[in-house]
């Protein structure tokens, strides 16, 4: 069984695309998605307070002009949208990703981490 890791999308790291869309890196140990040859390779599950958003590997260009939560795991990054197309900085929800650790990955020791204001991922602790 592959090891996955979990962990909350910080509202200062997203960064507005256009229109719907969002972008923010993900954690260096989560493994990378999508390809042009394969845009189904991610099983990243996306959620907003606990809820699961989708469909996942939607075209970033329809992110952008529908949203409604969908969202694509593109290599290290994710490109998502709100279920209401809500600006999700300033929203107050929590974002959070579960998916896949990179083959290979142990650089953390916790499986729940976040990032930090300065930009390093560390481990989360309620």
């Amino acid at each position: 069984m592959n090891r996955r890791i979990t962990f909350d999308i910080p509202p200062d790291s997203m960064t507005h695309n256009k229109l719907n869309c969002w972008t923010c890196a993900l954690h260096p140990d989560a493994a990378d998605g999508g390809r042009l040859d394969d845009r189904a390779l991610s099983d990243l599950v996306f959620c907003q307070d606990g809820e699961k958003l989708g469909p996942a590997h939607a075209d970033h260009s329809r992110i952008g002009l529908f949203g409604r939560g969908l969202f694509s795991h593109w290599r290290n990054t994710l490109y998502f949208s709100a279920s209401d197309n809500s600006d999700p900085r300033t929203s107050g929800r929590r974002y959070t990703c579960d998916v896949s650790a990179r083959l290979g990955g142990g650089g953390i020791s916790q499986s729940v981490c976040i990032m930090s204001r300065d930009g390093n991922w560390k481990p989360y602790a309620e």
